[in-house]
């Protein structure tokens, strides 16, 4: 993967960083890039072999003697083909938006820290360092409707993944198009998701809308347990009524299309969020290797620890989240895939 090198004051959604906690070195490694970004999205060579890589991975799977799904469980109303519940984990992540770069207000992706996040994505993904886990309890075609659960992946495989307890969402409600393919895997650079063709492979496509008061927390650990993100002086896992050590996005709206397969194996989508700045300024995070001495106000957080609105740079907010928001807020959309894993749903950490 890329090589990260030291350099403060780039963004991070922290979530996508990767920690290797040590002393007397430069804090807050920052991954480099020969790569360019623009409005798409990354063009990052890294990116573009995963995107490629976890596309093919995935469509061969259930033919090619891979993990096939688990398809025993009972059958979701209205359509007796499909066994569900069904987990997804997302193998590839792209920044189509982060804030605003040139000062309009508006969300945009030409930062040169969306091509240096969407790097750290796509390694700690590939390192199970970040797990974005997309459940779908249940559906009813006929409705027009469907149950959905997100949390964050915890696990040294993609077998023995549980869900950490503090990114563990309510179900939410909403909405399935079983005639509307809106999304499929893309093999162009850095690209996950593209348009789906007519005609094509892709099947249904689930649409879940969240209001600005429902969080839906993104959760990431090294391998020997380090949360990636830190509420200063806060209780690993978080404590009821305060914020978890986990980056909070706000307002999501996804829409995600599922493939015509028996076993819809796999998934395309986009996803827009909210981050509120006070809670930028509240969350302690490393980009890149969490090296360093200890930042007072990231007290309690792995040494090398910075805020995360500092980590912002010259990011600006954007006009439409702060609007839904009521509060400065930052925009970001990305596009994704994801695959269904052999674990029809996993069970919380520690459960």
């Amino acid at each position: 993967m890329v090589k990260r090198s030291s350099t403060v004051g780039a963004w991070t959604l922290g979530v996508l960083s990767s920690v290797a906690c040590g002393d007397d070195v430069e804090p807050n490694v920052l991954p480099t890039t020969t790569s360019e970004g623009n409005a798409a999205g990354s063009t990052a060579a890294a990116t573009t072999a995963a995107v490629t890589t976890a596309t093919a991975t995935t469509t061969t799977a259930a033919t090619d003697g891979g993990p096939v799904p688990d398809v025993t469980a009972g059958t979701t109303a209205g359509d007796p083909a499909v066994m569900l519940p069904a987990t997804y984990r997302f193998d590839c992540l792209d920044v189509i938006e982060l804030g605003d770069s040139d000062g309009d207000g508006q969300a945009d992706g030409n930062a040169f820290q969306a091509v240096l996040l969407e790097d750290t994505w796509m390694d700690d993904i590939a390192g199970l360092r970040l797990n974005v886990l997309l459940t779908v309890q249940s559906r009813d075609e006929a409705g027009g409707s469907a149950e959905l659960r997100v949390g964050s992946g915890v696990g040294s495989s993609e077998t023995d993944l549980c869900v950490e307890p503090s990114s563990a969402s309510e179900i939410r409600s909403a909405a399935f198009d079983a005639e509307h393919a809106q999304w499929q895997p893309s093999n162009a650079a850095g690209v996950c998701a593209e348009p789906a063709a007519a005609g094509g492979v892709f099947g249904g496509t689930y649409t879940l809308s969240l209001g600005p008061s429902d969080t839906i927390y993104i959760y990431a650990e090294e391998d020997d347990g380090t949360a990636l993100n830190c509420v200063p002086g806060g209780v690993p896992g978080g404590v009821p009524g305060e914020a978890p050590n986990a980056v909070p996005l706000r307002a999501i709206q996804a829409t995600i299309t599922v493939d015509g397969g028996p076993d819809e194996a796999i998934a395309a989508g986009r996803l827009t969020g909210c981050l509120l700045a006070s809670e930028a300024e509240d969350l302690c995070s490393c980009l890149g290797d969490c090296q360093g001495s200890a930042f007072p106000p990231c007290a309690g957080c792995p040494d090398g620890s910075v805020p995360l609105s500092d980590l912002l740079g010259t990011i600006g907010p954007t006009n439409e989240c702060t609007a839904t928001m009521g509060a400065t807020a930052y925009g970001l959309t990305v596009g994704f895939t994801a695959h269904r894993l052999g674990v029809d749903e996993p069970v919380l950490c520690g459960g």
